[in-house]
């Protein structure tokens, strides 16, 4: 299983001193910027730790898991299909939701924001977290992930909401 374990947080922060010493050279940020870009990048770090993390990669383990699931079974790309709500559902509706919120919230420290950023940046948080985990669900040949549209929807709406609370 590649997990976010100690390595990960020590490339983590290697990638994190990097843009730091790019952002103090080659800009005219402040201190108080590198702050926000520092706190906003442990946030996507952690976003990557609880929706990417871990990925199964050990083949044995693999054909155990792949016997008791078709990969389609974990994929839902129709929106607004609640067909299978469950109280774990609802539960990762709420766990979107406070995902969502500091990106709202911070996301305004970090780059200035227009009404035409809001909506993108909306979208492309809760596309390129369902995508990564479609990738790599496609290259290990198991979605290890529920996959979920809804998912997406509710990070974009989320997102954008709080971003505009914000602003």
């Amino acid at each position: 299983m590649i997990d976010f374990d100690i390595i990960t947080i020590l490339i983590s922060t290697i990638i994190l001193f990097i843009f730091i010493y790019i952002i103090k050279t080659k800009t005219e940020k402040n201190n108080m910027y590198i702050l926000f870009f520092s706190i906003f990048y442990i946030y996507i770090i952690f976003v990557l730790k609880y929706t990417i993390f871990p990925i199964p990669v050990d083949n044995e383990y693999l054909n155990i898991i792949k016997q008791d699931s078709r990969f389609l079974n974990n994929i839902n790309l129709t929106p607004f299909n609640f067909e299978l709500m469950d109280t774990l559902s609802y539960k990762q509706i709420l766990l979107n939701i406070l995902l969502t919120i500091p990106f709202g919230f911070g996301i305004s420290f970090i780059t200035k924001i227009t009404k035409k950023k809001i909506i993108f940046l909306g979208i492309s948080i809760g596309l390129i977290i369902e995508a990564l985990q479609l990738l790599i669900g496609l290259i290990i040949n198991y979605a290890y992930r529920y996959v979920d549209i809804n998912d997406m929807t509710c990070q974009h709406f989320f997102g954008q909401f709080f971003t505009e609370q914000y602003i």
